[in-house]
């Protein structure tokens, strides 16, 4: 078996079964740069607060939030000034092969509400403590119930789209302009504002605001990690009002600069 290795300090680790459990605590404003883990993993924030980013895709992670991050997925984190504690449950590879459905483990890395696991953490979190002759196999089980949720609770938030919301998601997605209105949109398919802001937010699980503010961090984080183009040209592409103006939105929103992010990312290639 191949464990991976994470960067935080670990405080505690157990291998039951084919998982590995394991405890890390990380510094305040930590950056850990573009890197993969061997096996696929769920990361439970437990105290603090940090920001995972992917190529074209980042989350911030808070306590109501949970990560699962496939294998081999290339990501960076910036922890913030509060640092963090994390619970990992990381799939060991034989799992993959062995016992598991084809195809139930997702190829994309996602985020899931925390609040519903807030019981089966605190088993978790209770059986680590207590470490007697049956903790190994409680845990076992506590984490193989704790990924099935996991995986159920992402295949029930990625529901059908209905064809008029799905035409709405595939207009924005073809679209370099980001300063739609709700009335313009619901004009498109012929229904009011009040029921397209609700109906998007029902199937896409955020507003269209916050869905158009993501992927335009995605696109820009895409653009920076070329090497190809100034950081002058990608912030007059995308609407800001100067390069400074830029810097400090993207600092803001992936806990890196423009020339960090680039840097790190080259530098894990």
């Amino acid at each position: 078996m191949h464990y991976s290795s994470f960067h935080g300090k670990i405080i505690y680790e157990q291998i039951t079964g084919e998982f590995r459990i394991s405890e890390t605590h990380y510094t305040s404003n930590q950056t850990i740069g573009f890197h993969t883990h061997e096996n696929p993993s769920i990361i439970i924030l437990l105290e603090g607060s940090f920001t995972e980013n992917y190529l074209n895709k980042s989350f911030e992670n808070s306590q109501t939030n949970i990560i699962y991050r496939p294998a081999l997925e290339k990501h960076s984190n910036q922890f913030h000034s509060a640092g963090a504690k994390c619970l990992n449950l990381e799939l060991l590879s034989d799992l993959q092969k062995t016992n598991y459905q084809p195809g139930l483990l997702a190829n994309q890395p996602f985020a899931v509400k925390g609040s519903s696991f807030s019981s089966i953490i605190a088993k978790i979190k209770n059986e680590i403590k207590i470490n007697d002759t049956f903790s190994r196999l409680i845990l076992e089980g506590l984490t193989i119930e704790m990924i099935a949720q996991i995986l159920r609770s992402n295949s029930k938030n990625n529901k059908a789209i209905p064809e008029r919301l799905k035409y709405i998601v595939d207009y924005i997605n073809s679209s370099k302009d980001f300063g739609f209105s709700y009335t313009h949109l619901a004009a498109l398919i012929d229904i009011h504002p009040v029921y397209l802001h609700k109906s998007f937010k029902k199937y896409l699980h955020c507003t269209i605001g916050e869905y158009l503010r993501q992927r335009k961090i995605n696109a820009v984080c895409k653009e920076v990690s070329g090497a190809n183009r100034s950081f002058g040209e990608i912030a007059f592409e995308y609407g800001f009002s100067d390069q400074s103006h830029f810097n400090k939105l993207f600092k803001k929103y992936t806990g890196f600069t423009p020339s960090q992010y680039r840097f790190l990312y080259k530098k894990s290639s």
